[in-house]
């Protein structure tokens, strides 16, 4: 299970009251931002009565704009859209109850069915990880082995299950750090008449 939603009430005294200070609920209005920056199931947060952290509250409000967005992905990639964006999305909070209600919602299914989509779509998200994180546009397909090795696409589902269990879709760079490409066409064309020029 994974939290959804936060409500903090905070007891009734002014700013000069010693009790203020004490305020358990103050106390951790303090560090609720800089937590829920790393959390994106929690998708309502209520703090009342807390007018004197209302910047705090502005960056809450920020965050959870955040998770209710990752969560309208998630559903839309349950629902059968492969992007790499829902694809991430669908992998931050495929544990959430919060994605069970929203594919109830948007795909008019049972609670049931809804669970069944999410299951089905982790599965393929977990058997074709490679080519919804874009790291290859159809299927892996490795060149021929010389010596006997085994190569990726032929080490079973079993095993690449294993080695999908250490990766994540925001692991994958939408830009690669370093590219080791052929030149553009418009150069190959400009070397090739250089070196016919030379030639003649």
């Amino acid at each position: 299970m994974t939290l959804n939603e936060l409500t903090l009430r905070a007891s009734h005294c002014s700013e000069s009251d010693d009790e203020f200070w004490d305020d358990p609920s103050f106390a951790i209005l303090l560090y609720i931002p800089s937590c829920l920056s790393q959390n994106y199931t929690v998708i309502d947060v209520d703090i009342s009565d807390h007018r004197e952290a209302e910047e705090d509250m502005f960056r809450v409000k920020d965050t959870m704009r955040r998770n209710l967005s990752f969560l309208q992905r998630a559903a839309q990639f349950a629902m059968g859209v492969r992007s790499k964006q829902c694809a991430e999305a669908f992998e931050r909070v495929h544990r959430s109850e919060a994605l069970v209600t929203k594919l109830q919602e948007l795909a008019c299914v049972t609670k049931a069915e809804a669970r069944e989509k999410i299951k089905s779509s982790l599965r393929d998200l977990d058997e074709n990880f490679l080519v919804m994180a874009g790291v290859v546009r159809k299927k892996v397909v490795c060149v021929e082995p010389t010596s006997g090795q085994i190569t990726l696409d032929r080490i079973g589902v079993d095993n690449w299950l294993q080695i999908r269990s250490y990766l994540k879709v925001g692991d994958v760079l939408d830009e690669p750090v370093a590219e080791c490409q052929k030149a553009p066409a418009k150069r190959r064309h400009v070397r090739k008449r250089k070196l016919e020029a030379v030639s003649s």
